[in-house]
């Protein structure tokens, strides 16, 4: 019998002091350790919606999740900070670490999602750290002016270092500080299609840039495969070879630091 997608990243090998990468769609990324499996904005449900309709089913369902070190929480939007998918995952998983901005956890918290359960949460802010066995966490800011109080989350082990921006929007000075201040392997950035005269995430060209800015950091794009609203497969429209630029599908595992 064929493994699941959760079976075979909960049995993939890390060597220690590297981190596996794997994009599940939208916003979601799994990144494992030798030591810790970690989900940044999970989202297993099926929600949609008139306006945002989703173009495929999750490729988890909340409940396989049994093995969860942490969840890093970016914005309190639902693809991001999703009850149906959070409250499952905490029921299996009572060591997990969850993180995330003020107005995340509030909104988890009128749902319900932590009634009759005692897990570690946290509250988090820009400037913030903490470690969990071969990890290390920094809270970073992000401009995000459709949510309250984003974040971002820079994971760093002794080899590697990935930096999450969530739904952040292109702003050059803050690639540059980034860039010179964290100097991560790997800045994961959402792209998309923009609807006319609204702004959700990056645009194709604005990726492109980014790739020059923070050279020779590399930039992986996600989240342009879930709304059909905003849809966009970047690989036809980057035409030209960008060394510094990984394209991956849902469900593709990557190994940082990339080429090792």
């Amino acid at each position: 019998m064929k493994r699941s997608l959760y079976e075979e990243i909960v049995q993939k090998g890390i060597s220690p002091g590297k981190l596996g990468i794997w994009p599940l769609g939208g916003g979601t990324v799994a990144v494992k350790s030798h030591n810790n499996l970690v989900l940044v904005d999970p989202f297993f449900s099926s929600w949609s919606s008139k306006e945002w309709k989703r173009r495929f089913p999750p490729m988890i369902a909340p409940q396989e999740v049994r093995a969860c070190d942490l969840i890093l929480i970016t914005h309190e939007h639902e693809d991001h900070c999703d009850p149906a998918t959070i409250r499952p995952i905490l029921e299996s998983n009572p060591n997990v670490v969850l993180a995330g901005p003020s107005p995340s956890i509030d909104r988890l918290q009128r749902n319900m999602v932590f009634d009759g359960l005692h897990i570690k949460i946290s509250e988090v802010m820009p400037g913030q750290s903490f470690e969990l066995a071969d990890l290390r966490i920094t809270v970073i800011k992000t401009h995000d002016p459709l949510s309250k109080e984003p974040v971002g989350y820079l994971i760093i082990s002794t080899e590697a270092s990935i930096l999450f921006m969530g739904d952040s929007l292109f702003d050059e000075k803050l690639l540059i500080d980034f860039t010179t201040q964290y100097a991560p392997d790997v800045f994961v950035v959402a792209l998309g299609n923009n609807p006319p005269r609204a702004k959700y995430y990056f645009s194709i060209a604005e990726v492109i840039e980014a790739t020059r800015i923070v050279y020779p950091s590399r930039v992986l794009p996600i989240h342009w495969d879930l709304w059909t609203k905003t849809y966009i497969n970047p690989k036809p429209y980057i035409k030209m070879t960008i060394d510094n630029l990984i394209l991956l599908n849902r469900g593709e595992f990557l190994t940082i630091p990339v080429g090792q």
